[in-house]
C-alpha cells in the first residue's frame, strides 16, 4: 500500500517536474528568467513548490523592472512631448516678436522718408536738373566725333542719369564737378582741329588703322577725303561717293596742311 502511495506521489512529482522543466525554455523568450531562476530536480512534493515558489519570486522581480522600463519610457516620451510644446510655444512668441519688430521698423522707415524728405528739399529740385542735363548731353555725346577721342562718356552719363533718377541715390560733389568737366571738354574740342589714329571700315569690309583730322565736332577726314561717323557702331566708315570736288580739295588741302596753315574746310554744320 505505501508503495503504491510513493509510486504515484514519484508520478506526480515527475509529472509537474515535466512542466516545469518546460517552463524556463518559455521564461527564456517571454520572460528572460532563466539567468536569475536556478531549478533544482524535484523528487518531491516539496521540491516541487519550493521550484514554483522561487519560479513566482523570480517572474514577479522581472514584472516589476518591466513596469519599470515602461513608466520610464512613458516618462520619457512625456518628456519630449513637454519639450515640442515649450519649443511650439517659444518659437510661436519668437514669430510674434518679429511681427512687431518689422511693424515698428516700417514705422521708423517712414518716419525717416519724411525727414530725409524735408532735409533735401530744393537739392531734388538741383538732382531733377541734373538728371535732364546728363540725359541730353549724353544724346549729344553719342553722335558727337569727339567722343572717338574721348570714350566711354556717353555711358557714365547714362550712369548718373539712372542715379538721379533713383530715390535713395544723390549726386556727389565729384560727380557734379566731372558733369561740368564733361560739358566744358565737349565745348572746348568743337573749336579745334585734331590729328590722330583711328580703326576705319573699308569699301570691302576690313578695318584698318588710318590716320585722321577731327574738325571740331561736324567732320573727320582721312588722306582719301570725308569719312561717315556711325554713332550707332561707334566707328568711322568709308564713304561710298565723295562730295563734289569744288568739297572733296578743301578736304585734301586740310589734310596735307602743316600745324599753324590756315587753309578753307567746307562742313555740313548739320552733321547730315
Amino acid at each position: 500500500m505505501n508503495r503504491r502511495c510513493m509510486n504515484r506521489t514519484s508520478g506526480l512529482a515527475i509529472v509537474a517536474l515535466g512542466g516545469l522543466l518546460a517552463a524556463p525554455g518559455f521564461a527564456q523568450e517571454e520572460l528572460g528568467v532563466e539567468d536569475v531562476l536556478e531549478v533544482v530536480e524535484a523528487n518531491t512534493l516539496d521540491d516541487l513548490l519550493k521550484n514554483v515558489e522561487e519560479r513566482r519570486v523570480v517572474e514577479n522581480q522581472e514584472n516589476i523592472r518591466r513596469e519599470n522600463e515602461f513608466r520610464a519610457a512613458r516618462d520619457r516620451q512625456s518628456q519630449m512631448l513637454d519639450q515640442a510644446k515649450e519649443e511650439r510655444r517659444q518659437e510661436r512668441l519668437r514669430g510674434e516678436r518679429l511681427d512687431t519688430q518689422y511693424r515698428e521698423n516700417e514705422r521708423l522707415i517712414g518716419e525717416l522718408q519724411d525727414q530725409y524728405n524735408q532735409r533735401l528739399g530744393k537739392l531734388r529740385e538741383l538732382f531733377g536738373v541734373l538728371q535732364q542735363v546728363a540725359g541730353d548731353t549724353r544724346s549729344h555725346f553719342d553722335e558727337s566725333v569727339v567722343s572717338l577721342e574721348y570714350p566711354g562718356r556717353g555711358e557714365w552719363l547714362g550712369a548718373l542719369a539712372a542715379k538721379m533718377g533713383s530715390a535713395t541715390q544723390l549726386a556727389t560733389i565729384d560727380e557734379m564737378e566731372e558733369l561740368w568737366e564733361h560739358l566744358q571738354r565737349e565745348a572746348t574740342e568743337s573749336g579745334k582741329v585734331t590729328r590722330f589714329t583711328a580703326p576705319v571700315d573699308q569699301h570691302d569690309g576690313d578695318q584698318v588703322d588710318t590716320e585722321v583730322i577731327r574738325v571740331g565736332s561736324f567732320a573727320v577726314i582721312s588722306e582719301e577725303g570725308y569719312l561717315n561717323y556711325d554713332w550707332d557702331l561707334d566707328r568711322l566708315v568709308q564713304l561710298g561717293r565723295q562730295p563734289e570736288a569744288q568739297f572733296a580739295n578743301t578736304a585734301e588741302n586740310l589734310f596735307e596742311a602743316d600745324p599753324g596753315d590756315l587753309v578753307s574746310f567746307a562742313v555740313d554744320p548739320t552733321r547730315g
